[in-house]
């Protein structure tokens, strides 16, 4: 079984420096202290978030090409072409969903986080796919729509791991036991 680990970041202001293997000091902050074993979660809560987002401003930005090129913006679908910015946009959403199960594997996170994600971005992974096969006008309308998709997607996702948590916090606090 996979090693799980939640991440806790611990911040003092006038206390001794906490116990964990590493520990950096912010000023006005105080101590920020995090275990080793806790940051694979965490690169992996940032690899998520990173393919996430950038997958929905590449869908974004092929809506606005012909402004960008007007304007002399550089985006990936300016550079490269808007064909070549779907394909991308696609890979990194399904990039996206991998790092957001691992997530899962390496933490504390539950089924009541696992199916909605996965559901939610075989959905978001789907309507990502249909850009990559319109052409000229439809996929400048369906890259404004799914902009708006993949930015719900990251909200979402975040959303449920805060609901998870919280779901685990108050069924150990008040009914002592754990969800599965």
């Amino acid at each position: 079984m996979a090693h799980r680990a939640t991440l806790w970041i611990l911040c003092t202001l006038d206390r001794a420096p906490p116990t964990g293997d590493i520990t950096i000091t912010v000023p006005v902050l105080g101590y920020l202290s995090i275990h080793s074993n806790q940051l694979l979660p965490l690169l992996l809560l940032l690899l998520f978030t990173y393919f996430a987002d950038d997958a929905h401003d590449l869908a974004e930005g092929i809506h606005d090409v012909e402004g960008d090129r007007r304007a002399g913006v550089r985006t990936y679908a300016t550079s490269f072409g808007e064909k070549t910015a779907a394909t991308i946009s696609v890979v990194m959403i399904l990039l996206a969903g991998i790092f957001g199960i691992m997530l899962y594997l390496w933490t504390t996170l539950t089924l009541l986080y696992l199916v909605p994600f996965v559901l939610l971005w075989l959905y978001t992974l789907f309507l990502f796919s249909r850009l990559m096969k319109a052409e000229g006008d439809e996929r400048k309308q369906l890259g404004k729509i799914l902009g708006r998709k993949g930015f719900n997607f990251l909200l979402f996702t975040y959303a449920l791991i805060f609901l998870d948590v919280f779901v685990q916090m108050i069924t150990l606090t008040y009914f002592h036991w754990m969800l599965p």
